[in-house]
């Protein structure tokens, strides 16, 4: 077959390939912006946060207890209930739905009464538990932003440790070199220049030790925020705001995630308690019944438990 040439498929085969080849700098662009930016420590905290799905599994306990607490406060449904009433099996009337006067289809409905004070009373304790899971939730968000913050100050340390015996081996080469030339004009010794060069690969050593640790420090930061734990971080260490008052820390203290999460226990037992109390006084049960008799007058039950 003679190949025939398309202009047009030529054209947008063209258009094609200028199409991926942006798309595919900007992705790179993307990419090279995000490895330049450099990594600060609130950051760091921020991302720890978003990436936890512990938070996100308190969000939903607490959205599900609330939900619960408020069904809790209503009443039960009402139950609807269909059957066979009195049918005879043995006899001559055996499997007749109308030669025994007292065999009936039966249609009914029946509703639970419980007191207000227990329905308030199953409401308030799981508004006391999903309390209890928002301190929870709360204490959690600061024991990752605390373990986040030491495991950055961690992977900084090394860091500053690595580059600071980056600049000694620069320094202690240049100085090894003038020693060198020292050595060869007779104003330095061989010793001298053996000295500068075992201080040379102490500190190389010493470089590769503190690269080892930077790269562990990095995969225990990895554990909080992935992959942006390999993103530089800034050379200056961050800002340490001043101690408060002691009478403000003091307060503070009342205030603190651990004493919250007790408090929230201890409401939630006192709840259950007086629960457990209200659960002595009796709830009350209606049902209401219509019975089809085919060859007889209709039934109409009514029945009150407690």
């Amino acid at each position: 077959m003679p190949f025939v040439y398309d202009s047009a498929l030529a054209w947008r085969t063209l258009a094609c390939l200028m199409l991926f080849s942006a798309i595919a700098s900007v992705a790179r662009g993307a990419d090279n912006s995000f490895a330049a930016s450099t990594l600060a420590l609130d950051e760091a905290l921020s991302l720890a946060v978003l990436a936890q799905p512990q938070i996100d599994g308190f969000e939903a306990q607490i959205r599900a207890a609330q939900a619960a607490g408020i069904a809790a406060q209503q009443l039960p449904d009402p139950q609807l209930k269909l059957g066979l009433a009195d049918w005879p099996v043995t006899t001559r009337d055996a499997g007749s739905f109308t030669r025994d006067t007292d065999t009936q289809l039966q249609v009914g409905i029946s509703q639970e009464f419980p007191r207000a004070e227990k329905r308030r009373l199953r409401g308030e304790l799981l508004a006391r538990e999903s309390d209890r899971l928002r301190a929870e939730e709360h204490l959690t968000t600061r024991r990752i932003r605390r373990d986040t913050a030491l495991a950055w100050l961690e992977v900084w340390r090394y860091e500053r440790a690595r580059a600071l015996a980056r600049d000694s081996v620069s320094a202690s080469t240049a100085q090894s070199a003038a020693t060198e030339i020292e050595l060869r004009n007779g104003s330095a010794t061989q010793t001298d220049f053996l000295r500068s060069r075992q201080e040379i690969g102490q500190l190389r050593d010493r470089e590769q030790a503190a690269a080892q640790q930077a790269a562990r420090a990095r995969a225990g930061l990895a554990r909080w925020i992935g992959d942006a734990a390999f993103r530089s971080l800034p050379t200056n260490p961050p800002a340490v705001p001043d101690l408060p008052p002691l009478a403000v820390v003091i307060a503070r203290a009342t205030a603190h995630p651990h004493l919250a999460g007790a408090a929230a226990k201890v409401a939630f037992a006192n709840t259950e308690a007086a629960l457990a109390q209200a659960a002595y006084q009796p709830d009350w049960r209606v049902e209401l019944s219509y019975g089809a008799r085919p060859d007889y007058s209709d039934m109409v039950g009514v029945q009150v438990g407690i």
